[in-house]
């Protein structure tokens, strides 16, 4: 039986909903967490690009919980534990390249003040960084140089910049998606059996409604035929 949108996005409310919610919220809590430790760990910092890569991943975790509905309903048979088993397998999957390509080029800066500032480093040097700070660390020269886009730019080809950063928002944003789907699809599986359970239930109580005028019309048949005989 198919579900509409209304009943499956209605089922974003119940327990099943508040990971999905989570996930689909999750590029906007950089912008609100404190900890800028957390905030690293939920979504990488894009430098200028930031506002764009947050707005797409958005758009493309709403696009996702559409196509669930969308592929479940068209589609005569779900089958669910093998949907999970291969959605686990690809979060864990995902997770992993994202955490290893966050820890060789995601770095949390600690300043002198205390404050802690949250950045994103290239692979390939430019000249002027390798005459400058000659075997010094990513860390070391983001702390002795500056934290700014525009130092990053100075320390950092763009082509390497750009290519890191897609990499950290498309693993980032693969990775959510498929949490979100995960999530989604079980929320379509509660929803559309809750439909089945009450149209079968339905379906019982109007037999049993009709059973008795079956019944009764059988007796005040046989009552009659046996007065006739009588007589």
């Amino acid at each position: 039986m198919k579900v509409t949108s209304i009943e499956y996005y209605k089922g974003f409310k119940s327990a099943q909903g508040i990971p999905a919610v989570v996930a689909l919220l999750d590029p906007f809590v950089k912008a609100v967490c404190p900890q800028p430790e957390i905030a690293a760990s939920v979504y990488p910092p894009l430098g200028d690009a930031q506002a764009i890569g947050v707005v797409l991943t958005f758009l493309f975790l709403l696009i996702a919980t559409w196509l669930v509905l969308v592929i479940c309903n068209s589609v005569r048979k779900v089958r669910y534990i093998a949907a999970y088993a291969v959605l686990v397998a690809l979060i864990f999957l995902g997770a992993y390249c994202w955490l290893a390509t966050g820890m060789g080029y995601i770095h949390l800066v600690r300043l002198v003040n205390g404050k802690t500032v949250i950045v994103s480093a290239g692979k390939d040097r430019t000249e002027s960084a390798k005459t400058d700070f000659p075997g010094e660390s990513n860390y070391q020269m983001l702390l002795e140089h500056g934290q700014r886009e525009q130092d990053i730019q100075d320390l950092w080809t763009k082509d390497s910049l750009k290519d890191v950063r897609i990499r950290l928002w498309s693993e980032c944003t693969l990775t959510l998606i498929t949490i979100l789907v995960l999530f989604s699809l079980m929320i379509y599986r509660t929803v559309s059996e809750g439909i089945l359970d009450s149209g079968s239930a339905g379906s019982a109580s109007s037999a049993s409604r009709r059973r008795p005028k079956i019944n009764n019309h059988a007796t005040i048949h046989r009552t009659n035929s046996a007065h006739t005989r009588t007589l």
